[in-house]
């Protein structure tokens, strides 16, 4: 009985023993488990947070450039606005010196017109004086001959004036037409000029380039096929790629879209490029119906305008005519026509 006692003793010892190695065991396991878990949650809020930099760094310098290029344009409108503001103070300042003028010259003008008819009373005083002691006729039958002759004498004479201050008022017109127009030009017009056949687009590094191609070039070939007669060129360039094509809002897509791609971590597909198309779609049209807005405002049209009429003004900024940027041409024409109007007191609106 006292054997049996001590074979449960050391029974119980053992499965006592064996009981907290196991537990021992288990909770070094869940520890161990616990810690990856915590390391992988670390891990993933370090790539998130990375991702998140360099997204929000993208996102600042798009828009530090955006900002820029609206800045330059701004600039570029307030400028070409200054130089019509002064253009139209010096046509007023010619206008009023010349307005001067020609109230001194009818002036001068009435008083020779006064001196003459001073002496032409007394010449014809004189002529009825003489004309009654050679024709024996009395002052009134005397007066209405030389009043005849006279007439006959100023008929001619003023048809020679006219005609000669007809040709003298053409040539005027046409001189003044021509210095207006040579003045307007000189101070409205400002260069435009376009690259016609690429934009570029820069790169973070020359691997970009390969993971734009993809595999077998699956996602350049999807890329061009989303974009109407674009095409992407890979030259030798380092941290450079050109979009090729006529149509400057696709090509101005494209570049957008390929600034987004970049944000991408590693490899991405159809849906990453469908993506970025989206926004960069999206993007440029704010830019078109912005720039149809500025320009409206700045040749002062105040009404009520369809939103579909301003985006087609806006389009305009990515319209070129012999390289010459279509929506820019549009605004210094509004000036000068203006500036005309007013100089003809024309209704300006």
């Amino acid at each position: 009985m006292e054997a049996f006692n001590i074979l449960l003793l050391v029974a119980g010892s053992a499965i006592g023993a064996a009981i907290s190695f196991g537990a021992l065991r288990v909770s070094k396991h869940y520890k161990e488990k616990l810690e990856q878990k915590e390391k992988e949650i670390l891990d993933a809020a370090r790539e998130q947070a990375a991702k998140l930099i360099t997204e929000t760094r993208a996102r600042t310098e798009e828009i530090k450039e955006t900002a820029k290029e609206e800045t330059t344009n701004m600039e570029q409108q307030l400028e070409m606005l200054k130089k019509a503001l002064d253009f139209k103070g010096s046509i007023l300042d010619k206008r009023e010196q010349r307005n001067e003028a020609i109230k001194s010259s009818l002036n001068e003008t009435n008083r020779e017109i006064r001196k003459l008819e001073e002496d032409i009373e007394g010449a014809e005083q004189e002529m009825v004086e003489k004309l009654k002691e050679k024709t024996k006729l009395n002052a009134d039958e005397a007066k209405k001959m030389i009043l005849a002759k006279f007439d006959a004498e100023m008929e001619l004479q003023r048809g020679k004036l006219l005609k000669k201050t007809e040709e003298d008022l053409a040539e005027d017109i046409i001189s003044t037409s021509k210095n207006i127009l040579r003045g307007v030009i000189q101070k409205i017009t400002s260069p435009s000029s376009v690259d016609k056949n690429s934009t570029a687009v820069k790169i973070k590094n020359d691997k970009f380039k390969g993971v734009l191609v993809g595999k077998g070039g699956k996602n350049i070939e999807y890329f061009e096929s989303m974009l109407e007669n674009i095409s992407i060129i890979f030259n030798l360039e380092p941290n450079s790629i050109y979009v090729g094509g006529l149509n400057l809002v696709n090509r101005n897509i494209a570049k957008l879209a390929i600034e987004e791609l970049q944000k991408e971590r590693g490899a991405f597909g159809e849906h990453q490029i469908k993506r970025a198309l989206d926004y960069a779609r999206s993007e440029i049209d704010k830019k078109i119906l912005k720039a149809g807005r500025e320009a409206i405002k700045i040749a002062n049209i105040n009404m009520d305008i369809p939103e579909d009429l301003v985006r087609l003004v806006g389009r305009l900024k990515f319209r070129t005519s012999f390289g010459q940027n279509i929506l820019q041409h549009s605004i210094e024409m509004a000036a000068m026509a203006a500036l005309m109007a007013a100089e003809i007191n024309a209704d300006i609106e």
